[in-house]
């Protein structure tokens, strides 16, 4: 004979309020990523859902990995990214080995840190003496992620 238990439970989700109405961000004076290929590795749902959203109301073509093994992968395989998301704690590969592979064939392309760490100067520094060419703390609001992109993304082409 078996015997099921089921326990309830219940969970609240709080989005940060500027992401609530994200037609709204579309028609904000924020950088216009149009065709700007944009590789995230984030193994948060929640994260990844928001950051594709925003990206997408912004025109960038999103592509998506879990971790940075499926980042490496991929970039490995073929796709093309203008710029790179790596969430620093993932499954499988973190954000700083997939870094340090990413920079050894792809030198050029900017690669930001996006974390949910508490991001003081001395971290941010870290960060970019390890290769990153900028940060994004999570959780982030629309106008800076965006922002953040467009600054790495004119870096390089300048």
């Amino acid at each position: 004979m078996k015997i099921y238990l089921y326990k309830n439970f219940h969970f609240f989700l709080f989005f940060i309020d500027t992401c609530t109405n994200m037609e709204e961000l579309s028609k904000n004076e924020i950088a216009d990523l149009t065709g700007m290929r944009v590789l995230i590795a984030e193994d948060d749902p929640i994260h990844m859902m928001i950051a594709d959203k925003i990206l997408q109301l912004k025109n960038a073509i999103v592509s998506k990995a879990m971790n940075g093994y499926e980042a490496v992968k991929l970039l490995d395989d073929g796709l093309r990214a203008d710029i790179i998301l790596l969430d620093l704690e993932m499954p499988e590969m973190d954000g700083y080995t997939a870094l340090e592979k990413i920079k050894e064939k792809f030198p050029s392309v900017p690669v930001l840190a996006f974390t949910a760490n508490v991001l003081d100067k001395k971290m941010h520094t870290s960060l970019l003496q390890k290769g990153f060419t900028d940060s994004i703390p999570k959780p982030f609001k629309p106008e800076i992620f965006c922002n953040k992109i467009f600054v790495a993304l004119k870096k390089e082409i300048a």
